[in-house]
């Protein structure tokens, strides 16, 4: 029983440390930090790029709707967290359990989709010269030279 109990534990940090990960990775495509701390995103390079004023209104809005669903999806994985949390504590069945752990990586599979899904739209928004450039600049943000 002891070794469910830790095997539930372990998947569990597990789900949490992916979350935590995903949400790294959508940062570090859409910004890299600067000596201030202060994070730069496509915004930051719009003039490198290249983008007009209707890509940055279109670009805007993707990434504000793709912030708020990633706020949502962190907030109903901690909410599931803490259940499955009191859960394992007061020994409730593991079926409970298991079905817990299910809903908890069904939502982390639409954190991974939604990621995809965000990326690809901001490819059709860039013109194949703009993205080629923003790659370019991920790269180079992300890998400076020392």
């Amino acid at each position: 029983m002891k070794k469910k109990i830790l095997l539930g534990t372990a998947l569990t940090v597990t789900i949490v440390i992916c979350c935590i990960l995903s949400f790294n990775f959508y940062l570090k495509v859409f910004s890299a930090g600067n000596d201030n701390n202060q994070p730069k995103t496509i915004f930051s390079f719009q003039n490198e790029i290249g983008l007009s004023n209707d890509q940055e209104t279109k670009l805007k809005a993707l990434l504000y709707d793709d912030h708020n669903a990633h706020i949502s999806y962190k907030d109903n994985l901690n909410i599931l967290s803490l259940e499955l949390t009191r859960m394992i504590s007061q020994k409730d069945d593991l079926r409970l359990i298991k079905k817990k752990l299910e809903e908890m990586s069904k939502i982390q599979v639409e954190i991974s989709y939604r990621d995809i899904a965000t990326s690809r739209k901001i490819e059709e928004i860039l013109s194949p010269k703009q993205l080629d450039k923003w790659q370019q600049i991920k790269e180079r943000e992300t890998n400076p030279k020392k």
